[in-house]
């Protein structure tokens, strides 16, 4: 008990908010205990400026292209196009994954056929990954959740 409220004084002291469930987490922290004391690291995280969305959008569209492409064999209508700021991925029979770069906010908006929902993406520097505004999830293990389900194969990435 004696630990959990030391613990609660330590994050009121932090230099920063803690992040707000609703957005992406502007910082990561983690709990470790360590010889009985609790050792808190707290870690900036970076999202992509203006200048830098437009090729980080592109390398994922060229990624998702990549890993993509070789499914195109083993699945019938399968279809990759890639337009101005936007990418649509045809599976068939559920419908298509719709990808829109949104600069203005600088996140890309992906509409999943298979969950019939529409999920918000930001790009996180330090890992390289485009993660969910939501819940924290990652772009590419959701796409390859749904993908196993509907298609035949694997994606690449």
């Amino acid at each position: 008990m004696a630990s959990l409220l030391r613990l609660r004084r330590c994050l009121r002291r932090l230099p920063c908010p803690l992040p707000n469930p609703k957005f992406p987490p502007s910082i990561s922290i983690q709990i470790r205990p360590i010889h009985r004391r609790v050792h808190i690291v707290v870690k900036k995280r970076w999202f992509s400026t203006k200048k830098s969305f437009e090729s980080d959008t592109k390398a994922m569209f060229q990624r998702l292209t990549d890993a993509l492409t070789p499914m195109k064999e083993s699945n019938q209508g399968f279809e990759i196009q890639e337009g101005p700021g936007s990418l649509c991925i045809t599976i068939g029979n559920p419908g298509s994954y719709m990808f829109n770069a949104r600069p203005k906010q600088k996140d890309v908006q992906m509409f999943s056929p298979i969950s019939g929902q529409m999920y918000t993406y930001r790009y996180d520097k330090g890992t390289s990954e485009w993660i969910s505004v939501d819940d924290g999830h990652l772009m590419v293990e959701l796409l390859t959740r749904e993908l196993l389900g509907s298609c035949s194969g694997l994606p690449e990435f």
